[in-house]
């Protein structure tokens, strides 16, 4: 019991990797985010453009409640599916004063304060990377070669003071 080759792990399945999908973070329209105002994201590959999303921010006053978003997705049917649905917004107060916005998940079972909302390969809607069941590629990756590249940075410093496994991993082209 418990030798070689005595479980299934050849069979598993790795989850999506967050790098695969399509990432809205609120960064990128923080400072359009004015009642009224509204505005389009594009995402390109080697400088084609791939996909896009238009945006409008509601509210009521100068309070920004919610940002709407605007898109179609074409399924692998060829089928196209207009989307139209408010994202609500919350903020918390900052230490050194104002405040900072974060998006609720759409997900009416979830309702998490994120920074950054996903859309999944085939997926149709944007949500947080726990209900796309998402995961980071540095997490999928083995722990066993960063002991490696640990100790090799550490006996490097005599040659490259400061640098890291992470560096010695790149210089090495791994």
């Amino acid at each position: 019991m418990g030798g070689y080759g005595s479980t299934r792990w050849g069979s598993f399945n790795k989850r999506l990797a967050a790098e695969d999908c399509r990432k809205l973070p609120l960064s990128a329209i923080k400072k359009y985010l004015k009642v009224g105002w509204g505005g389009q994201l594009t995402w390109s590959l080697n400088g084609e453009k791939i996909s896009s999303i238009g945006y409008e921010v509601k509210g009521a006053g100068d309070f920004p409640s919610n940002v709407l978003l605007i898109y179609t997705i074409t399924r692998a049917s060829k089928e196209k599916v207009d989307c139209k649905y408010p994202i609500d917004l919350t903020t918390t107060a900052l230490p050194w004063g104002g405040l900072r916005y974060w998006f609720i998940c759409p997900n009416l079972a979830c309702g998490r304060r994120v920074s950054v909302l996903y859309l999944a390969p085939g997926g149709t809607y944007f949500v947080c990377r726990h209900c796309n069941r998402l995961s980071y590629r540095s997490r999928q990756e083995g722990y066993q070669d960063r002991a490696f590249y640990k100790r090799m940075a550490g006996m490097a410093q005599d040659l490259f003071p400061g640098i890291t496994w992470k560096r010695f991993k790149e210089i090495l082209g791994d």
